[in-house]
């Protein structure tokens, strides 16, 4: 799998989905046989797992990636630099 959720995309994904997980488990303690909890759970725990993964199925079947390109580009930059001798 290729990553394509960046990381401040990842860190908001694994944030609302822990708050979403602790809600609808809460929810679900309460009022078990209610359906919008049940949902919220599942959806939450998708969203905690492609946020740990970085990898989103439907990012991926839309070809579109959250990934910074500069960040990529200063390090590939900074590399080189580290390589290269001083003169």
């Amino acid at each position: 799998m290729k990553k394509n959720v960046g990381t401040v995309d990842a860190l908001l994904r694994i944030t609302w989905g822990l708050f979403g997980l602790a809600w609808g488990i809460s929810r679900m303690t309460r009022y078990p046989h209610r359906g919008l909890p049940v949902i919220v759970t599942i959806i939450a725990s998708l969203k905690v797992a492609e946020g740990i993964t970085r990898w989103c199925p439907m990012l991926d079947i839309l070809g579109i990636t959250t990934i910074e390109k500069t960040a990529n580009l200063k390090r590939v930059k900074m590399a080189k630099e580290m390589i290269q001798p001083l003169e």
